[in-house]
């Protein structure tokens, strides 16, 4: 995946997302990524949406690639927020 990251801008930033996400779960300051995550999450959107107006783009990998990961990055934030219960997280509610 990572080759696919450094080469497809879509990609790119759904990674830098979740790279932003991570710093901020493992104890980061919130502050110091929050304009990146929000820059980055605004154009991986926009890329996505563009792609998916292609039926040809909307198949490719780093398409799929980036819809995966921001997917994985609104189930984590769900799951890791502080007022999810643990029969949410074990059931998957």
């Amino acid at each position: 995946m990572f080759h696919l990251a450094i080469s497809d801008a879509g990609l790119l930033h759904a990674s830098l997302v979740l790279a932003a996400s991570h710093w901020v779960i493992v104890g980061g300051p919130r502050a110091r990524v929050a304009s990146s995550f929000y820059h980055h999450k605004v154009a991986a959107l926009r890329i996505i949406n563009e792609r998916l107006d292609n039926p040809e783009e909307a198949l490719l990998d780093s398409t799929i690639g980036a819809i995966a990961s921001l997917t994985i990055l609104e189930v984590s934030r769900k799951f890791l927020s502080p007022s999810a219960k643990k029969s949410e997280i074990l059931i998957g509610e």
